[in-house]
């Protein structure tokens, strides 16, 4: 990486860190201060903002890991276990993946599965939901910390501590396959089926109140679920990149450096999009922001 790399990384991923963390921030603050918030869909934003300002901050790090003055020792091995290396970011990546999924296998039982209320997470319960999305992320990446350690010769954090270059490949391949295709395989169900019904189901023609109620129900569902799945394709457009330049990097070093800074500025663009989507979306948000700038 060289000096002008440095300075473009500077001058356009300072700011994009900043605007992603404060953004963020303000959802987690919006939703825990207006009641009008306070639903199932935004809880799960919530804890989507929550690992996007995780991944923003340790990913910070984890980018000028090599201009970090380390000795081998215990604290090197530490540092680069958790702030050096994307072990961290790669955590709250698949904590991400994972509420996204929940997010929507709950918009799918709320619009196809509506009369099924004993399946979908109420307020009191998705604190368990949460605990159990980021106990299976820290689950997942358990190997990435123990086999994290600084390596003297070539002054860099390495990943094979217990395992050779193969076991680690096959470990990340693992990995994708059983939390990113499945994950996105049980979105895609979901949302293929709630926007069936939504937009593509054969309505029954009614008359007076009860037909106006029902449009507007079907008006509300249709604004979450395009929320919903707007933040799901960003996080897929944005992520898939990132996601397959780790995998290169095994087999094709000179791709992965030349288009790794690239896919690092996607990668935080990403984490800090989110907040600027509820407000260009959603009226409640919008104002609610207003209100926590308006009070700072």
């Amino acid at each position: 990486m060289n000096t002008k790399v440095i300075i473009a990384g500077l001058i356009f991923g300072v700011p994009i860190i900043l605007f992603g963390i404060i953004g963020n921030c303000l959802v987690v603050i919006a939703v825990s201060k207006k009641r009008s918030l306070r639903s199932t869909t935004n809880y799960l934003l919530v804890n989507l903002a929550i690992s996007d300002v995780t991944c923003l901050i340790f990913s910070l790090m984890a980018v000028f890991a090599e201009y970090i003055p380390l000795t081998s020792g215990t604290l090197a091995d530490i540092m680069c276990k958790f702030f050096l290396s994307y072990n961290v970011p790669a955590m709250a990546s698949i904590v991400s993946i994972l509420t996204l999924t929940v997010l929507a296998v709950e918009r799918y039982h709320a619009v196809v599965k509506p009369m099924k209320r004993w399946m979908r997470l109420k307020a009191n319960t998705i604190k368990y939901a949460f605990c159990a999305i980021w106990l299976t992320g820290i689950l997942f990446t358990l190997p990435m910390f123990i086999n994290g350690y600084y390596k003297e010769t070539s002054k860099s954090c390495r990943q094979y501590l217990y395992w050779n270059r193969l076991g680690y490949l096959t470990y990340q391949v693992s990995i994708i396959g059983s939390v990113v295709f499945i994950s996105f395989a049980v979105i895609v169900v979901c949302y293929f089926h709630i926007v069936r019904n939504l937009y593509f189901r054969k309505k029954n023609v009614n008359f007076g109140e009860h037909s106006v109620a029902e449009r507007l129900r079907n008006q509300r569902k249709r604004h979450v679920v395009k929320l919903s799945l707007s933040v799901t394709l960003v996080f897929v457009v944005f992520l898939l990149p990132f996601g397959i330049l780790m995998i290169l990097k095994f087999f094709n070093e000179r791709a992965y450096r030349s288009y790794y800074e690239i896919a690092a500025i996607l990668f935080f663009l990403e984490a800090g999009i989110n907040p600027f989507l509820y407000a260009f979306q959603s009226t409640n948000f919008r104002q609610a922001f207003k209100q926590i700038l308006k009070c700072s």
